[in-house]
């Protein structure tokens, strides 16, 4: 059980010792401190031990007990004081009320009615000291939580509707921040990555935005620039500067010094950067670097793009562009590769030129894949003969840059193109001899496979695919996986080799993997192979 503290002060000896000793007060769960004769010695009491209830003579010598009840409130303890008064004075009562006494007794004080005073007050003592160990364990929880109350503080300047200068004043305050709202100017930047592979899993991801905040953060704090770093949806960091008056052009220096920094230090990424504008109009700056970072698609990646810079995107294509369509169609039919692949980049070249609005672009790319798709079907192939499980609105729809977009549309033209040009029939036996040769030639290197023997043979590896499987029922990696293990097994015959030089001689750099094809291939390991043999 915990004890309470019980101080009993009066200047008569006995009236003390009937209180502290008549009473078994640890039997109530208190412990009887001082006691004291005087409001002086109370006082020394009261800041050695603390007490919680104390007892109180309103008259004594030296410093009485409305004194002492002054000086007590004056601590801010808590403290509950009960006065003992042998007069039954409302002024005195009055007095007491007013100086924060808990109770008046009259005395001579009942036994039971003085325990009964006292246990009242220690319940009360009780629930304040619960309450404020609760007050102290949420103000541990909110020091805990400040980081993210700053963050929600900053996300919520950053969204329209923001907050007033008085709410943001209050606020900034409370968690903290040293923001002064009356003189200059802040800018938003938004920092994007550009080398996170699409294949990439979520911690890598995560990973890679943790090391690009960490390198915003070395930046500013070796220059001492007071900034504030956000992490915001699609892999982007947003940093909030704040400039001083008549120094505007120093945020388009920090802008440009931390964009240099960031690739310099290896960090792939495009900048879009805010015009200056007051604190509660920060919403205005954020909004103004996303559609900066935007621009980006005209300019290619690892961009620093200002608002100031953008022009307005057109809406829609100039009428020429849907004449050279016209044209391209033609030349994909029938199967003109040089010409058609010519056009096309001078159609990217003025879609460049006239700023097209990015969903404008990607519309009208997804149209031509459509009339590529529809051209297959009046061949009697499906699209999935050339692109198999490819999502290709997905792909389209990753492609950060116009360059990158011209790009995967003139693959996606040539792989057709190819098509054609086998269906044509010219290549099918040179091709496939090439292939046999290739094979024969690499298959003891680790390396080999079909997208290096697309290389070689200036092929994509889609359409390689394709018609291998098309000529020989066979897709191409079974067939090399079956090659390599029938050379295998000649080798296996000479009892010098040992198993991990046998599967490097076939291509295979890791022994285990390669007995674990073998075994699969054949249904025996390699040494029981060789026990055979």
């Amino acid at each position: 059980m915990e004890f309470m503290k019980l101080l009993v002060v009066d200047d008569e000896a006995l009236v003390r010792q009937g209180i502290c000793q008549g009473i078994n007060w640890p039997e109530y769960g208190l412990k009887v401190v001082g006691p004291a004769a005087d409001g002086l010695e109370a006082l020394e009491i009261i800041r050695q031990e603390k007490p919680d209830i104390a007892l109180v003579d309103i008259r004594m010598p030296g410093m009485d007990g409305l004194e002492l009840l002054k000086r007590i409130k004056e601590l801010d303890s808590g403290i509950k004081v009960l006065i003992l008064s042998a007069y039954d004075d409302f002024t005195y009562a009055q007095a007491a009320v007013k100086l924060g006494a808990f109770d008046y007794l009259l005395k001579p004080v009942e036994r039971e009615e003085l325990i009964e005073a006292v246990l009242k007050a220690k319940g009360v003592r009780r629930e304040e000291r619960e309450k404020l160990k609760e007050e102290e364990r949420l103000k541990a929880l909110l020091s805990q939580s400040l980081p993210v109350l700053r963050e929600k503080f900053w996300e919520e300047l950053l969204r329209e509707n923001s907050l007033s200068e008085e709410a943001i004043k209050e606020k900034a305050v409370f968690l903290g921040l040293e923001l002064d709202t009356s003189t200059g100017y802040w800018g938003c930047l938004l920092v994007e990555l550009e080398n996170l592979r699409p294949e990439a899993g979520e911690e890598e991801k995560q990973l890679s935005l943790l090391k690009l905040t960490q390198a915003l953060g070395e930046f500013f704090k070796a220059r001492g620039i007071r900034a504030y770093i956000l992490t915001q949806p699609n892999y982007r960091a947003a940093v909030l500067v704040k400039v001083a008056e008549g120094e505007e052009r120093e945020w388009e220096e920090v802008a440009f010094n931390l964009h240099e920094f960031l690739l310099s230090a290896g960090h792939e990424v495009s900048a879009g950067v805010g015009s200056l504008v007051r604190l509660n109009k920060l919403y205005r700056s954020r909004k103004q670097a996303e559609e900066a970072l935007g621009y980006r698609f005209y300019l290619g990646r690892n961009s620093i793009i200002f608002i100031k810079d953008v022009e307005p995107p057109q809406e829609d294509f100039y009428p020429d562009v849907y004449e050279r369509e016209e044209e391209l169609l033609p030349l994909i039919k029938r199967g003109e590769r040089e010409r058609a692949l010519k056009l096309l980049q001078e159609i990217f070249a003025e879609i460049k030129r006239a700023k097209v609005a990015i969903p404008a672009v990607k519309w009208w790319v997804f149209h031509i894949i459509s009339l590529l798709a529809r051209a297959l079907y009046e061949l009697g192939e499906p699209p999935d003969t050339l692109w198999g499980q490819r999502d290709i609105w997905q792909e389209l729809e990753s492609k950060r840059a116009l360059e990158e977009v011209e790009e995967w549309v003139k693959e996606l033209l040539s792989l057709f193109l190819d098509y054609l040009e086998w269906k044509k029939g010219n290549k099918n036996k040179w091709i496939l001899g090439k292939i046999y040769e290739a094979v024969e030639k690499r298959y003891g290197e680790a390396d080999f496979n079909l997208q290096s023997l697309a290389r070689e043979l200036y092929f994509t590896p889609n359409y390689l695919s394709f018609l291998f499987k098309h000529l020989t029922g066979e897709n191409f990696t079974d067939y090399l996986t079956r090659f390599r293990i029938e050379k295998a097994k000649l080798l296996l015959k000479d009892p010098r080799l040992k198993i991990y030089d046998v599967a490097s001689k076939v291509g295979y750099t890791d022994a285990k993997y390669f007995s674990k094809i073998f075994k699969k291939v054949t249904g025996l390991t390699p040494a029981e192979y060789r026990d055979i043999a």
